[in-house]
């Protein structure tokens, strides 16, 4: 028995938007901290349609670097300031003892 409708045709008739990005694979070389060689990071990137490629990459690539400055901004406040500290001082062996006999008790 043959099919009433192929693929195509369902989508034709569902009426399916037209597509208003288009997809670009975005491939950035970086210097490894910990090895010091060369990595490369992949990113699939829906590109609006009308706009060019090279400045949405630019646009991503400046937001990405604010980012990381706010970033390093808060790490150097946060290992500026000084840890709170408990200041409990240690039990002796002996109120430990008695600790456990009040207990016990």
């Amino acid at each position: 028995m043959a099919k009433g409708k192929s693929f195509a045709d369902k989508i034709k008739q569902s009426g399916a938007e037209v597509k208003q990005f288009s997809i670009v694979k975005y491939v950035k070389s970086v210097v490894s901290e910990k090895t010091g060689q060369y990595r490369f990071q992949e990113k699939m990137l829906r590109v609006p349609v009308g706009t060019d490629v090279e400045t949405f990459i630019n646009q991503l690539e400046k937001g990405s670097q604010q980012s990381k400055e706010s970033e390093r901004e808060t790490v150097s406040t946060s290992e500026t300031e000084e840890p709170v500290v408990d200041e409990k001082k240690p039990e002796s062996p002996e109120a430990v003892e008695d600790k456990e006999e009040e207990r016990e008790s």
